[in-house]
């Protein structure tokens, strides 16, 4: 299916209506790549003050759920976003706070120590490549390699994949943009953690309800085919038109603060026809 462009102003008539009649808005937003430019290290990835006020906005408005979804620690996302009346979602689906209520995956101490272990023998092991980043995630590890030769990659990934060889039926090495992933083999991915919160909020009752997921990388994947099933709306942040679950896209973080603007101006709209 050929993915289409969010901003076309007869997409966004239709979208408009949608939003003006449902009783409950999800919107989920991956951090880097979405809401922020990659950046060749991650702390040179910081949102704007303008982007978190329209997040302030939107999470101020009554029939607005907003999530912040990201495979950085849960303490680290919350710190980045820094407001209170938003749910957020670490390390994949891993960690998240859902209506002020923390949520961590089981073993989570058994996790933390493999994974100590697989980075320290990874940085031993790597000490001598050039732009190479291993980052302890807790319960989940990043190598990165975008500052890395290109020629050095392949071995890289050999040493990451021998690592944790001896442990594959408990962990498992997933490719990002210029990252690779490890993480314990469980149901919890981004998509899971998606459908965990929609279930938290509309167990009770039945509303019309629209959903939203914007992101730009593989691991997003699995939240968008999450919300196709729900007949939301996925949202692929790339220009490049690479095959996605996405059925929707923008060409990058500046068109979002666009997306995020006008989706703040039509829900105040809204607000304020409210008899």
């Amino acid at each position: 299916m050929l993915m289409q462009y969010l901003l076309e102003k007869v997409l966004l008539r239709g979208l408009e209506e949608k939003i003006r009649k449902a009783q409950r808005v999800f919107l989920f937003l991956d951090y880097d790549g979405t809401l922020t430019s990659i950046q060749n290290t991650p702390d040179l990835a910081l949102l704007s003050s303008s982007t978190r006020r329209t997040l302030q906005s939107l999470s101020s408005l009554p029939q607005m759920i907003l999530t912040v979804i990201s495979g950085r620690t849960l303490s680290e996302i919350q710190k980045l976003i820094g407001l209170d009346n938003v749910n957020y979602v670490g390390n994949h689906g891993l960690e998240m706070k859902v209506k002020s209520h923390k949520y961590v995956i089981n073993q989570h101490k058994k996790i933390r120590k493999k994974i100590s272990l697989f980075c320290q023998r990874i940085k031993r092991k790597t000490h001598w490549f050039s732009g190479v980043l291993v980052e302890n995630k807790g319960l989940s590890a990043s190598i990165h390699y975008r500052l890395a030769k290109e020629d050095c990659v392949p071995e890289l990934k050999k040493i990451v994949s021998a690592t944790i060889y001896p442990f594959k039926r408990s962990y498992e090495l997933r490719d990002g943009k210029k990252v690779l992933e490890i993480r314990p083999k469980t149901k919890r991915n981004k998509g899971w953690a998606v459908n965990e919160i929609i279930h938290r909020y509309n167990s009770k009752r039945k509303t019309y309800s629209l959903y939203f997921y914007l992101g730009d990388d593989l691991t997003d994947e699995d939240a968008f085919q999450l919300v196709n099933s729900k007949r939301g709306y996925s949202i692929r942040v790339d220009k490049r038109k690479e095959p996605s679950n996405a059925h929707h896209y923008l060409k990058g973080p500046k068109e979002v603060r666009l997306f995020l603007g006008w989706f703040k101006r039509i829900l105040t709209q809204k607000e304020r026809r409210k008899p």
